[in-house]
């Protein structure tokens, strides 16, 4: 059993079905920020996918395959890759909701 098997069946104790939330999510957008990137291990969606997470998630990123990518010396920063939009920690939450709402197609105008 690898580390991402056994992480499949800690969320299937707490009720939640990891491969299905992220087939029901297949094509659209999604962001995560943090430790959310944790999901996208587990479903195996982080294999080629440039993205950035809090950083003690590196090692699991890249042994998923993932490309790291540093959030800036603030924080703020979000990457995006396809139709993930992925960022360190609350500071960036401007940054994800901007690319995010982008993802999503919206304009937004001030």
């Amino acid at each position: 059993m690898t580390r991402f098997e056994s992480a499949k069946e800690i969320y299937a104790r707490m009720g939640i079905d990891v491969e299905a939330a992220m087939a029901a999510a297949a094509g659209k957008p999604i962001a995560a920020i943090c430790h959310g990137p944790q999901l996208l291990i587990t479903a195996g969606l982080v294999k080629g996918l440039t993205c950035t997470a809090y950083p003690a998630l590196k090692p699991d990123v890249e042994m998923a395959g993932g490309i790291w990518r540093d959030a800036n010396a603030t924080f703020t920063d979000a990457v995006t890759d396809g139709q993930f939009v992925t960022a360190a920690a609350w500071p960036a939450h401007a940054a994800l909701i901007s690319k995010f709402a982008r993802l999503l197609g919206a304009k937004i105008t001030i």
